[in-house]
């Protein structure tokens, strides 16, 4: 007598290799967007790196920092907002083949280049940096998506609080230099 065997799956043995590989998408989707979010900080890190060059060809050049084109009463200038920001100045000027945007560059998701030139001894009343020091600018990146403080490469890298330093101690990461008189 010949038994008949149905061959297949069972709804359970079907339901469960589908939860599987549920599961497994859903995990890749975080895991690569939390890629990006580290390739876009990575490339502000190096965006902020070829502007600091540029401004320091810029100052050795023309002996003072590019000055930023601020709106209204603020001290900084954003790269979010102008057509000819800081940075296209340095690129029209040869000190960057390139003119270098924020991945995301947007003002509502706070996540923007900003940039600011300070005379020597500027600052807020009983904030000035000391004269001696000349002139300075600071450079910045406003929100980083993914790095912790662990992670960037110097966090919180600066702990100068003189002049106009003590407006951008919140920032995820800024920049700056003092130039000779």
């Amino acid at each position: 007598m010949k038994i008949n065997q149905k061959r297949g799956f069972t709804l359970i043995e079907i339901l469960v290799v589908i939860s599987i590989i549920a599961f497994l998408v859903s995990f890749s989707v975080v895991t690569l967007s939390g890629s990006r979010q580290k390739a876009r900080d990575t490339k502000r890190y190096s965006d902020l790196n070829a502007l600091t060059k540029a401004i320091s060809m810029y100052h050795l050049e023309n002996g003072f920092y590019p000055i930023a084109d601020t709106v209204g009463g603020d001290d900084f200038e954003y790269s979010y907002n102008h057509l000819d920001d800081f940075i296209g100045v340095l690129s029209v000027d040869g000190h960057m083949n390139i003119s270098l945007v924020d991945p995301v560059n947007l003002e509502a998701n706070g996540q923007y280049y900003f940039y600011g030139s300070f005379p020597a001894g500027s600052g807020t009343p009983g904030n000035e940096c000391n004269e001696d020091l000349g002139d300075y600018y600071i450079l910045g990146v406003t929100d980083l998506e993914k790095f912790l403080d662990t992670d960037r490469p110097n966090p919180k890298n600066f702990d100068l609080s003189c002049g106009f330093f003590q407006f951008v101690q919140n920032n995820d990461y800024f920049t700056g230099n003092f130039g000779g008189k």
